[in-house]
């Protein structure tokens, strides 16, 4: 398991029928007067203008960075209640038969580093600067940290600001680093998540006694031939490694970073066949030799 877990704010909503007043406007469709004739002008628009229109969300660009229309919904039937609630729940982890199976999570040493690229399509969606704007403390303390704390966990007041604040930016300056910030990001929306979802399945195998195992890595290898990861490898980067370097996915990286080589060493295609290998083994095994 990769990219966080269940339990990631991002990968399912708390306001969905706030999300679909919201899409509903964009498309025209926010005229109707009940609900079900919003989703019936919903259902006539194409999905490519509905795609087109699904981000960003609202109008403020911190908010547009960690949220997303099309994710599902705690409707109590499919997702039967927040995913961390069942998740701490052994008799519904072993009604799904969790414990049946061994388990294998990671995280890379930087995943906030994706914030660079969705603060950079905020920006130019708002004209703003995001990566500037957020360095300062204030605004860092009083804006950004609320709304990732409303965003990603349901709740947001002065105390839990505090305490984030103090373990994320303890220093007396005015200004916070980039670092700081990505790591605020990172941790709650993919390391955490990714963490507890480890600890669920550790704890329920250890539980029952059922032999089954919980392995977590951190891909910290930054690339020779990438540029701009002076922070630790980005989230996402480590997939070039889970592929093996092959040449359609080297080529899309190109495009995305004009300004490397992109021509791997031998060091890093043995450790590519490394991770392959790891993985592989995994999925037939179940352990990794």
């Amino acid at each position: 398991m990769q990219s966080g877990s269940a339990s990631s704010s991002w990968a399912h909503t708390r306001n969905s029928l706030k999300y679909a007043r919201q899409l509903a406007h964009k498309v025209n469709c926010s005229s109707q007067s009940d609900s079900a004739s919003m989703i019936a002008c919903l259902r006539t628009v194409s999905a490519k203008k509905l795609t087109a229109a699904s981000w960003p969300m609202g109008n403020e660009p911190i908010t547009a960075l960690a949220e997303f229309y099309f994710v599902p919904t705690v409707d109590g039937i499919f997702v039967k209640d927040d995913p961390l609630t069942l998740m701490n729940s052994q008799t519904y982890l072993k009604q799904v038969g969790l414990q049946k199976l061994d388990c294998m999570v990671s995280a890379v040493s930087n995943e906030g580093g994706i914030y660079k690229f969705l603060a950079r399509a905020a920006d130019n969606q708002f004209h703003v600067s995001s990566s500037s704007s957020v360095q300062h403390k204030a605004f860092y303390r009083n804006t950004f940290i609320p709304e990732v704390l409303q965003v990603y966990f349901g709740t947001s007041s002065s105390d839990m600001t505090q305490a984030v604040a103090k373990v994320y930016a303890p220093s007396q300056s005015h200004t916070v680093n980039l670092q700081t910030v990505m790591n605020t990001l990172g941790d709650a929306g993919m390391v955490v998540p990714v963490m507890q979802f480890a600890r669920a399945h550790a704890k329920l195998s250890s539980s029952l006694k059922t032999g089954k195992k919980t392995y977590m890595y951190v891909f910290d290898h930054i690339p020779s031939f990438m540029s701009g990861h002076g922070m630790g490898l980005d989230h996402g980067d480590d997939l070039m490694c889970t592929f093996g370097l092959n040449k359609a996915y080297m080529a899309a990286l190109a495009k995305t970073f004009s300004n490397s080589t992109m021509e791997p060493d031998q060091s890093e295609k043995e450790l590519a066949h490394t991770v392959m290998g790891l993985l592989t083994d995994f999925a037939r095994h179940g352990y990794v030799r």
